[in-house]
């Protein structure tokens, strides 16, 4: 005598089932990301400025660099983007021979003074806030932690969406 098991489905259409939401997560993430990292191309624009006014006010000379106003703020796009693109592509590693040790203590170098930078522009893009900011603005940049801690987050957290987002609607692409 035979038995036969309930309904079973197979393994195909069990995964297919199972992965079919990612390409709408991957969707979400990618607005998120996408939105999240054109605010933290901004403030990065913003503290550029605002650092090179600091410099420029030690020099004692009557000059200051004017924020940007219409479509100057575009400005904060090639910016982003070089910013980004060097975080995200410049494949970090141990040297391939000890030869490669001075090149590589190098580019550890610049990469630090990179990220760096980074963090530090979207702080001081941030934490000088223009005299019409809203009050929740003027609010957060009351406390140093939050502060620090909402740099790091808009200066790292874009990308990983945009990332995670391109793989999750990739992955869920039939083949």
């Amino acid at each position: 005598m035979t038995t036969t098991s309930p309904t079973t489905t197979t393994a195909p259409a069990r995964l297919a089932r199972r992965e079919m939401p990612m390409w709408a997560l991957g969707i979400v993430a990618l607005i998120l990301g996408g939105t999240l990292w054109l605010v933290g191309a901004r403030y990065t624009l913003e503290g550029w400025i605002n650092a090179l006014n600091i410099a420029l006010a030690q020099t004692l000379l009557p000059v200051r660099v004017p924020m940007p106003t219409g479509w100057w703020w575009a400005l904060a796009l090639p910016l982003g983007l070089v910013y980004s693109l060097s975080e995200v592509a410049i494949p970090f590693g141990p040297p391939k021979s000890w030869n490669a040790i001075p090149a590589w203590v190098l580019m550890l170098v610049a990469l630090g003074v990179l990220h760096v930078s980074d963090v530090s522009s979207t702080y001081l893009g941030y934490a000088l806030p223009a005299a019409d900011a809203w009050l929740v603005h003027a609010w957060a940049v009351s406390a140093i932690w939050p502060l620090i801690i909402w740099s790091i987050v808009l200066t790292y957290l874009p990308e990983r969406l945009i990332l995670a987002g391109i793989a999750w609607i990739r992955h869920a692409l039939p083949r």
